[in-house]
């Protein structure tokens, strides 16, 4: 797409804060775009995110997303994946992972000093609204959004970079665009993040894959690039099969405590320990493999300037999510 065809959309509204969006947002902001970002929670970074676990020591865990793997990364993220390595954003990572008792490699990058630092590169110099869930959109010559407490007008163009079901709730949107996001089926995750007293394993080994049928991974969050070394800190994420069916039965409290069961029995440790757990859980976090999503990239709303960008567009893994989003800012027209 020329400069001279992108630069007549001015106005852009972008609902949702996640790697898509926000690639989106950057990538068209880049080009002389007015972008403003919309994001229903208290900052962006969606399933990208990262909790901050010591206030005074700035120590974090990534109880989100936990890298993105190389070999996922096609050539239309290379450009995104380039400048977020040159920005110090994210370094690579060679993964030792245990598999069914064996060991095996892949490369990785993730991000420094976490995972958020992929975000705060993409949502450098953007407008972006927090807390600010919008509840409808109205089109007339341009558009208007409304969050539950204020409205926002003269847009060109709104682009939906939210999880399927979650376009599905806002008023205004096209039955097309409905349409589509209701054949998306999206799998639940628990993720609790540990601090361990001393390590869970001792030898060389970032990741063990449990497969089991509660836990689905346990990662060494420390022994990523950049952490701090002296605090033995874990995200353990659920199978999302477990999680999808336990989401609305069972308290956060019995969730956190069957995993750290699991957790501590499948690596031979001690509660004793343990010096801290938090669950945090997504509801939309997983499709279950490209076939889930629509594999076209982005939608494009025939009736209007309408758009909808995601994994759950493109593929199903967060380099998906970031060629989603490169995808349509390079194509939107008016």
């Amino acid at each position: 797409m020329s400069r001279d065809t992108i630069t007549i959309m001015k106005k852009v509204a972008i609902i949702g804060a996640g790697i898509a969006g926000l690639t989106c947002a950057s990538e068209l902001q880049c080009r002389g775009v007015q972008v403003e970002v919309f994001e229903k929670s208290r900052g962006p970074g969606g399933r990208s995110s990262t909790k901050r676990w010591d206030q005074t020591s700035g120590i974090g865990i990534d109880m989100g997303v936990p890298y993105i793997v190389k070999a996922q990364t096609k050539p239309l993220a290379v450009s995104v994946i380039t400048s977020l390595l040159d920005a110090g954003a994210i370094c690579e990572w060679r993964v030792n992972q245990k598999l069914n008792g064996q060991v095996e490699s892949f490369d990785a990058y993730v991000g420094i000093p976490r995972m958020t630092a992929v975000v705060s590169a993409l949502s450098n110099g953007l407008t972006l609204h927090r807390q600010a869930r919008v509840t409808g959109i109205s089109y007339n010559e341009t558009w208007s959004l409304f969050t539950e407490s204020s409205s926002y007008h003269h847009f060109d163009a709104v682009v939906l970079a939210i999880p399927a079901p979650q376009v599905i709730l806002i008023e205004g949107v096209d039955d097309a665009i409905v349409n589509a996001a209701q054949s998306i089926q999206f799998s639940a995750t628990n993720t609790l993040m540990l601090e361990m007293q001393s390590p869970m394993w001792f030898d060389d080994i970032d990741i063990v894959q449990v497969n089991g049928p509660k836990i689905l991974s346990i990662i060494a969050d420390y022994r990523k690039p950049g952490r701090n070394r002296g605090r033995f800190t874990y995200a353990v994420h659920s199978q999302p099969g477990w999680a999808t069916n336990q989401f609305d039965t069972q308290s956060p409290d019995h969730i956190l405590d069957d995993m750290l069961t699991d957790a501590l029995t499948t690596t031979n440790r001690s509660t004793r320990l343990v010096m801290h757990a938090k669950l945090h859980r997504w509801k939309y976090a997983y499709l279950n493999g490209p076939a889930e999503s629509l594999q076209c990239g982005y939608i494009r709303s025939t009736q209007s300037p309408l758009f909808a960008c995601g994994d759950w567009c493109q593929g199903h893994t967060i380099a998906n999510a970031f060629e989603s989003g490169y995808l349509l800012a390079h194509n939107m027209l008016l």
